[in-house]
């Protein structure tokens, strides 16, 4: 991490206007003065250094003359610009957000931006102007003589805005600076850009609602024949409830880059365990206590020479097995696995009751 420079390179004349040491150079017998303390400061014009100012006696608090620079430097910026455009995040969010199972903020809210010109609203900054209980560091007046409904620029160099002027409902945008090139990078620009060292408060940017989302899902369907499967391929959020197979569905959303439930083993697993834990499944090889897996990964019963069964499990009808023994460490875990993602996701858990009772 590159180091801050900490020192001087603007100061005031004696008219009061902020000046940048290169332009100080034929006025070296002038007096110039801190921006902040309006202590004399003296320009170094050296061959080694940057050409910079230094107090005359005592310095004072750099963080406190960056504040001061950028209150200068911005409130000109602002009175002198046609077109600023604060550019702020919005948000496209699904029109079935409060009814859909599967609503998630991920997939089913996506940022956007919105512009809009403040000097078309907003024709003077004025430094340090008091509004209320409240001191802006930066207050942008309507153009009409009222000074109602004012903007507050606030300057973050060592402090933030304060939570009182935040929960005052005026409206704020919150500037950080940490050292002279943050400034000079906004004031050669037409544009505050939310989320580049801005922050927004009390800005109403309310959610967009669109009908448009559709988000993949995949399903875990168990069959009357007791035969499952996960469904991944044509289904979204918006089919998922088209076509029921099944008479037991699990459903979530799916992106194929997300490793679900992998200490579990997978979705099956975990669609495996809510159907036996329903009482749709009696038996299976997934939750028995007896299957392992070969150096292969492929999965077997190690009872399979004491009893003559077929090694694999694959070859096996569980649900007619006489040794099938459930795995209660394994079902635990599978079950606080899904108990876990529903905390910050959406699911939907379908039972066909009609069938269901005569499985």
């Amino acid at each position: 991490m590159n180091k801050i420079s900490k020192i001087q390179h603007l100061a005031l004349d004696c008219n009061g206007k902020l000046l940048k040491i290169e332009e100080t150079i034929e006025r070296k017998d002038e007096t110039f003065l801190c921006p902040h303390c309006k202590q004399e400061v003296i320009g170094k014009y050296g061959k080694e250094r940057r050409w910079h100012f230094a107090h005359k006696k005592k310095e004072c608090d750099y963080d406190k003359y960056l504040h001061s620079i950028a209150e200068i430097q911005i409130a000109e910026w602002f009175n002198k610009e046609k077109e600023i455009i604060l550019d702020m995040i919005q948000y496209d969010t699904c029109i079935k957000n409060k009814e859909c199972p599967l609503y998630n903020e991920y997939d089913c809210k996506k940022e956007k931006r919105t512009e809009i010109n403040l000097k078309d609203y907003y024709s003077e900054c004025l430094l340090e102007r008091k509004y209320g209980n409240f001191i802006a560091d930066l207050l942008c007046k309507r153009n009409h003589q009222k000074e109602d409904n004012p903007i507050f620029i606030e300057i973050y160099v060592s402090h933030k805005c304060t939570e009182e002027k935040i929960k005052s409902g005026i409206r704020i945008i919150e500037i950080s600076i940490e050292k002279e090139e943050d400034i000079t990078k906004i004031i050669n620009n037409t544009k505050l850009k939310e989320g580049d060292g801005i922050k927004l408060y009390n800005f109403k940017t309310d959610s967009k609602y669109s009908s448009t989302f559709s988000v993949p899902v995949q399903k875990y369907i168990l069959f009357k024949s007791r035969k499952s499967y996960v469904q991944k391929d044509n289904c979204n959020c918006q089919n998922y409830k088209d076509s029921r197979k099944g008479v037991y569905e699990i459903t979530i959303n799916y992106n194929d880059c997300v490793p679900y439930f992998i200490n579990s083993g997978g979705f099956y697993n975990i669609g495996i365990t809510k159907a036996y834990q329903a009482g749709l499944i009696k038996k299976d090889c997934h939750i028995c206590k007896w299957q392992k897996e070969d150096t292969f990964g492929k999965a077997l019963c190690v009872l399979y020479k004491k009893y003559n069964t077929p090694k694999y499990c694959e070859d096996n009808d569980a649900h007619k097995c006489i040794n099938f023994k459930e795995n209660k460490e394994f079902i635990q875990f599978a079950a606080k696995d899904f108990e876990d993602y529903k905390q910050s996701n959406g699911y939907d858990i379908w039972v066909n009751k009609d069938l269901t009772e005569r499985i």
